[in-house]
């Protein structure tokens, strides 16, 4: 007879249920959080100079970077745009995805370039292509 042995699930939920919150608790006494003071470095960066692309945009930022022996600090392009700025740049590329690359594929596009992406806030990006390293550059419109 297996009658018995029947244990319904929603006793077997209020058990783990139970079991877990004694498990935290018991690891809420005995936790010892570490705290650690902060400590401000001045390791030397590797340039003197940062340009838009160091995307410093506060005075914080400012400071770190002169802390750390950084000379010239431009702003970051949000805060004073550069005329044709690379926003971005990366290794995917709409040519070769779309089987148009000169280099790797052979076929150029029937479509006259430049082309552009077009934001939701109706802003516009340029797209160039640095075929010689195969990359795909972000340009900024003025």
């Amino acid at each position: 007879e297996c009658a018995g042995w029947f244990i319904p699930s929603s006793l077997l939920a209020d058990w783990r249920r139970l079991a877990v919150d004694r498990l935290l608790a018991v690891r809420r006494i005995g936790y010892r959080r570490e705290v650690h003071a902060w400590r401000h470095t001045s390791h030397p960066y590797p340039d003197t100079e940062l340009t838009y692309r160091g995307n410093v945009m506060n005075r914080k930022a400012e400071a770190f970077y002169r802390r750390h022996g950084v000379q010239s600090i431009a702003p970051a392009y949000e805060a004073r745009p550069v005329p044709d700025a690379t926003l971005m740049s990366c290794k995917y590329c709409l040519r070769y995805s779309m089987g148009w690359c000169p280099s790797h594929q052979g076929k150029r596009s029937p479509y006259r370039e430049p082309y552009y992406l077009t934001g939701t806030d109706g802003k516009r990006f340029r797209l160039s292509f640095d075929c010689k390293n195969c990359r795909m550059e972000l340009k900024a419109e003025p």
